[in-house]
């Protein structure tokens, strides 16, 4: 509540003392564009999803369908697939650059009732990694590894590893297209 009220004292600073555009924020960090133009898009993954106790991991398929959103600040999010086997995958979930806190904000719903709120940094121009994000799985207790990287404008890979409570391992990767 502290953070919402010193942003709104910000931008009411920010509309006084702003001469030629009242109302006016600052310019946003350039991180802000980046973020979103790394994600708007709809891409189509191919990939692979290995679960405890499978003999082999899954193929998996997956299409992401990023909007810009929030005047285009971020990019609101549907994941819709499928893992062999493992039956339908599906997540909403928003993205978008923090310029006070300079993170990445990640943060989906998935169907199997997973919450994430994944925090990143661009460790240069293509690869976005966040920090170790404890949350419940559908499996228990589980800390995920999340990187992602953009090799070219329309090319998008992927590696989550959740390690469960147990020491055993949840592997989800892929690379894609829009």
């Amino acid at each position: 509540m502290k953070r919402w009220i010193g942003l709104g004292l910000l931008a009411l600073a920010t509309s006084v003392l702003a001469e030629d555009k009242p109302g006016a924020m600052p310019p946003a960090p350039p991180e802000v564009q980046k973020t979103v133009d790394a994600f708007a898009g709809r891409w189509t993954i191919k990939g692979t999803l290995a679960v405890p106790g499978a003999t082999a991991p899954a193929p998996a398929t997956l299409t992401i369908e990023c909007k810009q959103t929030a005047l285009g600040k971020a990019v609101v999010c549907t994941w819709n697939g499928e893992a062999t086997g493992m039956g339908p995958l599906e997540a909403g979930g928003l993205v978008g650059y923090d310029p006070v806190d300079k993170v990445v904000h990640f943060m989906a719903i998935t169907s199997d009732g997973e919450f994430h709120d994944h925090k990143g940094t661009w460790k240069d121009d293509k690869s976005l990694v966040f920090e170790p994000l404890k949350y419940n799985s559908a499996m228990g207790p589980a800390t995920e590894d999340l990187r992602l990287s953009f090799a070219a404008a329309n090319q998008m890979s992927f590696n989550s590893v959740t390690t469960m409570a147990d020491g055993s391992k949840v592997t989800f990767e892929g690379s894609g297209t829009r």
